[in-house]
């Protein structure tokens, strides 16, 4: 681990290195390198970004990443942000995470959203999941 002289800490070494970094204004963590055989799909912007972060309704949310790097970023001597408690990163259980982040009553849900949760229907024939059961039963001979 090296020390660099900003708000960030390098990461492996080299010609490239990875840097993490973190502003103390959001609940972000960054990673960052600036190798320019890391390029766009038109051979430009060269590099890479990536972003983890603390908050459950950001599509960058990585609790365990970002419990990591908040712990690399602590051991280089750099302001850290406090580790998160560790929650599922699964989409389908995100409304539940957010409501016991909240500290809100929730119902346990089991690994995969039920269909009826998203505004879904199961047809009791063929067992599909659809939008629109009357449509479905309409559309589908024998349902």
């Amino acid at each position: 681990m090296t020390n660099g002289n900003g708000n960030y800490v390098v990461l492996g070494g080299g010609k490239y290195p990875v840097y993490v970094w973190y502003d103390e204004g959001t609940d972000s963590i960054h990673l960052t390198c600036d190798d320019p055989r890391l390029t766009d799909e038109n051979g430009e912007k060269p590099g890479f970004r990536t972003v983890f972060n603390a908050n459950p309704r950001s599509s960058d949310y990585n609790p365990g990443n970002f419990n990591r790097l908040a712990r690399y970023l602590a051991a280089g001597g750099k302001s850290a942000p406090d580790q998160v408690e560790m929650k599922p990163r699964h989409l389908a259980r995100r409304p539940q995470v957010i409501a016991e982040l909240l500290g809100a009553d929730v119902t346990p849900m089991a690994k995969a959203a039920q269909p009826a949760a998203m505004g879904w229907s199961v047809c009791p024939t063929c067992a599909s999941i659809v939008v629109d059961l009357g449509k479905h039963r309409a559309a589908s001979a024998g349902c």
